[in-house]
């Protein structure tokens, strides 16, 4: 019997069990606490068992075998048109009909790549002279984590920041030097994107 699943929260383990037609996986959440639990959904997965192929959840016809059927040891999966959410832990488990007590297992954790997404910016605080205010950008998308950086006005080189990672930035003491457009960049190994912020001070 060959069972090849996905386990789409990489790195956590609680709870695996791991059978020829069935498994317990679904996409993780965080709770309140910190710990993590399962939704208890069926993962994508494919059985191939005495000369047959049976395809389980299978990322919507999206997966596909390399040598279907695997009858010459190969169980190589091929993915169309990859998305973040096909991120995760796969796993293949091979298993001699009669010995279920024991199986070999083999894991790749794969992790889909892309830009950030445009960054959505946002102002914290009073606008008014000599306020302090906090600049803040984030993208919902990107992998690896993007950093940020902040400009004001054209062709400006990059500004301090206070967290390159959360991509917060403050300004102190607000004046008139201070307004106009700023614009927040975030980038990774894989691209950038940028969205710009427009702050008018207030004299009161």
């Amino acid at each position: 019997l060959l069972h090849i699943q996905r386990h789409p929260c990489p790195g956590v383990h609680t709870g695996v069990a791991l059978r020829p037609t069935w498994g317990p996986h679904g996409p993780c959440r965080e709770g309140e606490d910190g710990t993590h639990e399962h939704v208890l959904t069926l993962p994508p997965q494919v059985l191939y068992y005495n000369g047959k192929v049976y395809w389980v959840n299978s990322l919507g016809g999206r997966v596909s075998l390399v040598q279907n059927p695997p009858v010459k040891g190969t169980a190589s999966l091929q993915i169309y048109d990859v998305r973040p959410s096909d991120t995760g832990l796969y796993i293949c488990e091979v298993t001699n009909p009669g010995d279920w007590s024991g199986s070999g297992q083999g894991l790749i954790n794969f992790t889909v790549l892309m830009p950030p997404s445009t960054p959505e910016c946002r102002l914290s605080g009073s606008t008014l002279t000599g306020s302090d205010v906090i600049l803040m950008c984030h993208s919902s998308g990107g992998t690896p984590t993007p950093i940020y950086t902040w400009s004001h006005g054209t062709n400006a080189d990059p500004l301090p920041v206070d967290n390159a990672v959360a991509g917060s930035m403050i300004l102190r003491n607000l004046s008139a030097a201070l307004s106009g457009v700023y614009t927040c960049s975030a980038n990774n190994e894989l691209g950038q994107s940028v969205n710009i912020l427009l702050i008018k001070h207030c004299t009161g």
